[in-house]
């Protein structure tokens, strides 16, 4: 299903795109969907973080004193959303799009008043709850009065956009059991791993990269923030070297990678765990081929893991907690810790270790099930089919252009 020529989406990213983190691995995959369906993309976002693969991209005033390319709550935020609506109401103006892609809960809200305004059809795009993720972070029990009235705004979000693209089966149960969002309006498009990974991005030795020729190594991949379990991560990391020395933990990733670099040495485990810091996401493929086992010690319940699509990927094993989005991702191909402690994922990855001979076979069972079913291209016709219906049933576009005001 192809739109006709010409037509064209501005995507509004209320974060700094693109920065190699999940969130912004979603907005930039599906931006390539959307190119490859024939739509043009435009994207609007922060001012900080870097162009990607020629999007045209608008960006807010400079702001020198923000430079926070991490996820997680900010007070900052709200005046850079702010120029971001103003910045979006410039490019709306001059590109008349067809239709408006908001992602988060911000670009949901700027999006669906700058739909209201310029009659142009607005879809949310969800990675997770508002409020959910900020308990995550740990704001909602500090800030319970402001907490209350977030959640409300929430729902009030919820409910303004057309439609809606949820991230996992979790996030639209949660928009339409807790909100009340009509069921008809939300549409699950799961995180998902693109077809040019598969490709294979090797190159990369264990000598080259500093890690030892015969360790076991596993490798975690994502920001490092307490939301993403990385405590739990290097607890886990103690537990499995007085058992294994022979593993080696390989964490790719970012912000604070000195301080849990100093973290590590003072636990004892400092050689064994090699902190890459910032990896450009085209090249953690290359990474990820040197590996054995994959791990992701993050607990949400609403809030979409995208690196176990790259894990599934590369063909590792991969141990998590016991969570909907993580089981919703690896299915029965998982393995999961029995409780939510370091001590149970530690377990885990122990037995996993002790059972070799049998990685190769759930590595090819896993990149199989990424291929198959956790591509971006299952996708396709579904994002296609909920553009056509919301722009015909808009009338923009009808002759190609966009409606503008």
């Amino acid at each position: 299903m192809s739109p006709p020529s010409g037509r064209s989406v501005l995507m509004i990213a209320p974060t700094p795109f693109f920065a190699d983190r999940g969130c912004h691995v979603r907005i930039y995959e599906e931006a390539r969907l959307l190119r490859d369906l024939g739509y043009r993309i435009e994207i609007c976002t922060y001012h900080n973080g870097r162009d990607i693969d020629d999007f045209p991209t608008h960006r807010i005033l400079n702001v020198p004193w923000y430079r926070k390319l991490g996820p997680g709550p900010s007070w900052q935020k709200l005046y850079l959303d702010v120029l971001l609506f103003f910045r979006c109401i410039s490019v709306v103006r001059e590109m008349k799009p067809d239709i408006i892609h908001g992602h988060l809960h911000e670009g949901a809200l700027i999006g669906s008043v700058l739909g209201r305004l310029f009659s142009i059809p607005c879809i949310a795009d969800f990675q997770g709850s508002l409020t959910l993720e900020l308990d995550d972070h740990g704001f909602g029990g500090r800030f319970r009065p402001l907490y209350r009235f977030l959640e409300w705004a929430e729902g009030c979000i919820d409910r303004m956009p057309d439609g809606i693209f949820a991230s996992s089966a979790a996030m639209a149960e949660d928009a339409t059991g807790r909100f009340g969002v009509d069921g008809d309006q939300v549409t699950v498009v799961p995180d998902a791993v693109g077809a040019h990974f598969f490709n294979g991005e090797g190159g990369l030795s264990r000598e080259a990269a500093g890690i030892p020729a015969d360790a076991t190594v596993i490798v975690f991949m994502g920001v490092l923030t307490k939301h993403q379990g990385v405590d739990t991560l290097l607890d886990a990391a103690q537990i499995v070297l007085r058992d294994r020395p022979d593993a080696f933990f390989l964490v790719m990733g970012y912000p604070g990678e000195e301080a849990l670099r100093e973290d590590a040495a003072r636990r004892g485990i400092g050689e064994r765990v090699l902190f890459t810091g910032r990896v450009d996401y085209v090249g953690t493929g290359a990474y990820l081929a040197l590996s054995d086992l994959a791990v992701s010690p993050k607990v949400s319940e609403t809030e979409g893991n995208i690196k176990l699509f790259y894990y599934m990927a590369a063909g590792l094993g991969t141990i998590v907690f016991e969570s909907g989005p993580n089981r919703e991702i690896l299915g029965d191909l998982g393995v999961y810790a029995r409780d939510r402690s370091a001590e149970a994922f530690a377990e885990a990855i122990l037995s996993t270790m002790k059972r070799p001979d049998e990685l190769p076979e759930l590595g090819a069972a896993l990149r199989k099930r990424a291929s198959e079913v956790c591509c971006w291209d299952n996708s396709r016709d579904r994002v296609a089919r909920v553009y056509e219906r919301l722009i015909s049933a808009s009338g923009s576009g009808a002759e190609g252009e966009g409606t503008g005001s």
